[in-house]
């Protein structure tokens, strides 16, 4: 049993390549061997749990590359000992549309679906799911995943500030909101403004700052912070209203990583000068926002924004509350999802 997905690179989110390699990783592939530019994934007996016959043999192989103007998946299931069942071409189906998804960087069928869809299995309720056709029950599932992924967001707003506005737009900035180039100015406005009503201190947005692609690690398809370092404290070092308090925040929306630090991902990192970066770019693109309604982007974005400047300019102490600002470590997005923007 076999798929060779075509997606249009072109429709790919930035990192698409990596994100389908991370997924796989997530569910138990292991990267065995490179062939031809071509990354291949091995993984065996998952489906086995899945149905009556146990004891079968099933390997699981995926080619990842890109041909032409195409990013490639080729998936392809063995079984030895039995044929496939429904069961198994349903979750087949499941699990290829999901890896499409995961490279366009749109919405994931989340835990709790394929956590269900074993359960049912195991329960006996896959008999009552085969009286339905497969594209049928594949439509079921993954539409019933984005409403539980999506659920909490489906009517989520950003909050009117809980602050006392009282600072006024001709102080010295407090805070000063850089970001680089590719993150809209006008949103760093937004940002800039929403969180100066809501902090009582004038946060200041700057004009965009130069991306230097230097700092990008192909391998990875991240930006490396500590390349940044040298040129935010270049221009920090001529803002002209700056004193010894000021925080600088630059704002990027790609995604990052520590090279000295054994972690996938990292959303901001800081240094003892009051000198700070957050990255969005691994739970969205700002360009792309505009066609979030629900408004997740900008609320994840001051949440970071937000728990930056309690740490660089209040002084707050990190946090064990998950739902506190200053909660610490910040290791999934679920974490960020988790606080509450109103909760120091």
């Amino acid at each position: 049993m076999q798929a060779r997905i075509l997606i249009p690179w072109k429709d790919c989110a930035y990192d698409g390549q990596s994100r389908v390699t991370e997924y796989l990783r997530e569910r138990g592939f292991v990267k065995t061997n490179e062939d031809n530019d071509q990354e291949i994934f091995q993984r065996g007996n998952l489906l086995g749990n899945l149905t009556s016959f146990d004891m079968r043999k099933i390997k699981t192989c995926v080619r990842l590359y890109r041909k032409g103007d195409f990013l490639v998946v080729k998936y392809i299931i063995s079984a030895f000992g039995q044929f496939f069942s429904e069961d198994d071409v349903a979750f087949f189906d499941l699990e290829c549309k999901e890896i499409e998804a995961v490279a366009l960087g749109t919405e994931r069928v989340p835990p709790e679906i394929w956590e269900d869809y074993e359960e049912f299995v195991k329960n006996g309720w896959i008999k009552f799911l085969k009286g339905l056709t497969i594209p049928m029950l594949l439509l079921a599932f993954v539409a019933g995943g984005r409403a539980i992924l999506s659920g909490s967001f489906e009517n989520e707003k950003i909050p009117q500030p809980s602050g006392d506005s009282s600072y006024v737009a001709s102080d010295s900035p407090a805070v000063y909101l850089i970001p680089f180039e590719g993150f809209p100015e006008m949103m760093a406005q937004e940002l800039a403004s929403w969180l100066s009503r809501d902090l009582g201190v004038f946060v200041k947005a700057m004009p965009a700052a130069a991306m230097d692609f230097a700092h990008f690690n192909a391998i990875r398809n991240q930006y490396v912070v500590e390349s940044f370092y040298e040129g935010m404290w270049e221009i920090s070092s001529r803002l002209p209203e700056r004193t010894e308090r000021t925080a600088i925040i630059f704002l990027t929306d790609q995604d990052l990583y520590v090279e000295s630090a054994n972690f996938r991902f990292v959303l901001s990192s800081h240094w003892g000068e009051r000198l700070s970066i957050v990255g969005t770019g691994r739970y969205g693109r700002a360009n792309e926002a505009a066609h979030d309604h629900s408004q997740r982007f900008q609320i994840r974005t001051l949440k970071l924004l937000k728990r930056t400047i309690g740490l660089q300019y209040f002084g707050y102490e990190r946090a064990s509350d998950p739902e506190s600002l200053m909660y610490s470590p910040v290791s999934e997005i679920s974490d960020l999802d988790r606080m509450d923007l109103s909760k120091w």
